[in-house]
């Protein structure tokens, strides 16, 4: 890859919030200017975590904090491991960028609680079409493209103890 050519760097945090129910709140996505390098861009919604890009000078847990507020309006998160990183390079609103993700557990302590977003951009707004809260046998089975890929057995090998402290590396897996 040549100099012109390179990903901007974009730190980036997702909440992988589970409810009472052990549920998992992933938000449903599609933005048609997101594509991978060499690839066509996404015709079809995605599910993925709540989350997004870090403010300069903005931590991780502040970042996380403040990106879940945004986009579902859940408060007052009972925050447990940060569990996985996934690097993966991506064409986004026109620009190459290098997205470093840092994904982090937490727990609400309702079942299913409502969620609505109290701060979306403009194309945040076109790009986001909802939210549910998942089962991991429903995840599972999904049939529409979930992200990052084996969400649901990560989750699940994730949930019966507290992990090692390790973050691990899921890059490889796209």
């Amino acid at each position: 890859m040549t100099a012109a050519s390179a990903p901007e760097a974009r730190a980036t945090v997702r909440a992988l919030v589970l409810d009472a129910d052990d549920r998992l709140l992933l938000q449903r996505y599609l933005d048609p200017t997101v594509r991978r390098p060499g690839g066509r861009p996404h015709r079809v919604p995605v599910w993925i975590a709540p989350g997004g890009g870090l403010a300069p000078g903005e931590t991780a847990a502040a970042g996380l904090e403040r990106e879940l507020r945004e986009e579902t309006g859940l408060i007052g998160v009972a925050w447990g491991a940060w569990l996985w990183r996934r690097t993966v390079d991506l064409h986004y609103h026109g620009r190459l960028l290098r997205f470093v993700e840092h994904y982090r557990l937490g727990r609400v302590a309702a079942a299913a609680p409502r969620v609505a977003p109290t701060s979306l951009d403009p194309q945040e707004r076109g790009a986001l079409l909802g939210h549910r809260w998942w089962r991991l046998s429903d995840l599972r089975a999904a049939t529409e493209a979930v992200y990052p890929p084996r969400l649901a057995a990560r989750l699940a090998a994730a949930l019966p103890g507290p992990p090692s402290g390790a973050v691990v590396d899921i890059s490889h897996e796209g």
